[in-house]
């Protein structure tokens, strides 16, 4: 079997999301956006910018960069992308692996109106003192999953997506972020 072949039936399926970080006023930031109330599935929810691998990403950090250049117009020579989280699925099953990186300015960033209601940035001190408002607990193959929370300037931050800022914060970050919370916890039924 073909080198292409084995990659496309490795990576068919998966996805791949950008964890951006860019100075404001000094301090670190992290882009998120808010997805279009017209798309069939996660409309109007928070998200990092990427998507789907397709046969034309060599790789998924392409497949990350990629998306993030056709939601935001973040072109590739502006990251430096500087390492990659652990993959993880969502609810749906989808395998998707976070690459964290660095833009060189957060200007000039543009959301896509075919994708994308928005997009905005999160400073990394509300993020680092996990100001929760809420702890959501989903259930999956008999497993308990935890996400926090987080209302931020008319933005909910919850779910998958802030399951992924919180591995980010405790990899990257030295925290101990942890289901334990004063936040009211709520509880999803079984997909």
């Amino acid at each position: 079997m073909s080198n292409k072949i084995e990659q496309t039936l490795h990576l068919a399926g998966q996805a791949a999301v950008l964890i951006a970080v860019s100075q404001i006023c000094g301090k670190d930031h992290v882009l998120l956006t808010k997805r279009a109330e017209h798309l069939s599935s996660h409309s109007g929810e928070v998200a990092f910018p990427g998507g789907m691998w397709e046969p034309s990403d060599a790789n998924l950090m392409e497949t990350a960069l990629r998306e993030s250049h056709e939601e935001v117009g973040l072109h590739p020579a502006r990251v430096k992308v500087n390492s990659e989280l652990q993959a993880t699925h969502t609810r749906r099953g989808v395998r998707v692996t976070p690459f964290v990186a660095e833009i060189d300015s957060p200007e000039g960033l543009v959301p896509c109106p075919d994708e994308l209601e928005s997009l905005f940035w999160v400073p990394m001190e509300f993020l680092l003192q996990d100001l929760r408002v809420r702890t959501d607990l989903f259930q999956m193959n008999g497993v308990t999953y935890w996400a926090p929370v987080y209302h931020f300037s008319g933005f909910e931050i919850w779910g998958f997506t802030a399951r992924l800022l919180v591995d980010f914060l405790n990899t990257h970050h030295g925290q101990e972020i942890s289901r334990a919370n004063t936040a009211p916890e709520k509880i999803y039924p079984l997909v």
